[in-house]
């Protein structure tokens, strides 16, 4: 679910973000997490579909394709990456509610990237 991240910073992401980050100690994502951070959920009014790389949970279909819509002149790299946070939330969600609707109850999940770290349901 991270390809669409990566994606973003590599193909989307103007170099003043880049440097801003350099500048600030910190990787990129680090950088657009934290002013990501200062958003409400739904705010920045964009919707994000998470199967930038097709859907492999639930759908299983390799062919899908995410989807960003909302965006205006007025829309910052952090507003979109907000939304893929928001989006994979999302695509978490379902995958995790079709594992217990099929009798595999989800007592914890693990969050990884770059260390593992225990998330208690």
């Amino acid at each position: 679910m991270g390809d669409h991240f990566d994606w973003f910073v590599h193909n989307a992401l103007s170099q003043s973000y880049h440097q801003e980050a350099k500048e600030n100690n910190m990787n990129v994502h680090q950088l657009l997490t934290q002013k990501a951070s200062l958003q409400k959920p739904g705010q920045h009014g964009l919707i994000a579909l998470d199967w930038w790389n097709g859907n492999r949970s639930i759908l299983t279909d390799t062919d899908l394709s995410g989807m960003l819509i909302g965006c205006t002149l007025q829309t910052k790299p952090e507003d979109i990456y907000h939304a893929l946070i928001e989006a994979t939330a999302f695509g978490t969600r379902i995958i995790v509610e079709a594992f217990e609707v099929g009798g595999v109850p989800i007592k914890e999940l693990y969050a990884t990237g770059g260390f593992l770290r225990r998330i208690q349901c």
